[in-house]
């Protein structure tokens, strides 16, 4: 996933923390040595945010078919009424 920068707007790279707090831990630098903006944010949390995002979309989605199931059996439903009173 491309970023940019919170402080400069220049790309971000990728790099991973080696402080014992969070060793290992993917996070998001500024490309920009003059600025040294530094720290842009942890990569870990743009996956959760994504993640929330295809969820709400996934029930929106559920929704709108349960919703369009129930149109489609009471479409049918009238048809069947209309053909056997027309019987």
């Amino acid at each position: 996933m491309a970023r940019t920068c919170s402080c400069c707007g220049y790309p971000t790279l990728i790099r991973v923390s080696n402080t014992s707090r969070n060793p290992g831990r993917q996070f998001y630098a500024c490309s920009n040595k003059m600025l040294n903006c530094g720290f842009n944010g942890w990569v870990d949390e743009d996956n959760v945010v994504a993640r929330i995002q295809r969820d709400r979309e996934l029930r929106r989605l559920q929704l709108e078919n349960r919703n369009l199931k129930i149109v489609l059996v009471l479409s049918w439903m009238l048809f069947v009424a209309v053909l056997v009173y027309k019987l």
